[in-house]
């Protein structure tokens, strides 16, 4: 599938701090490619240890991930 992104409108609807479910839906993933991309380091993340709302991302973050990534080829799992 190609997703088309609009960065402005990203920055504008999300927070600056995002969860892992608000970054799964920007990015169109299922949510273990996107505990994946946090847990290996593909997108930067602070790991809080809960078990619930682990992960603090920077939206600036996901969006620097969507440009770096040619979008036939970002992980879908």
């Amino acid at each position: 599938m190609d997703y088309s992104y609009d960065f402005a409108k990203i920055k504008a609807k999300y927070p600056e701090k995002i969860g892992l479910e608000q970054m799964r839906v920007i990015c169109h993933i299922s949510k273990k490619t996107a505990r994946y991309l946090l847990t290996s380091g593909l997108v930067p993340c602070i790991d809080t240890g809960k078990k619930t709302r682990q992960y603090t991302i920077n939206t600036k973050d996901v969006i620097t991930y969507l440009k770096a990534t040619p979008h036939n080829s970002r992980l879908t799992a």
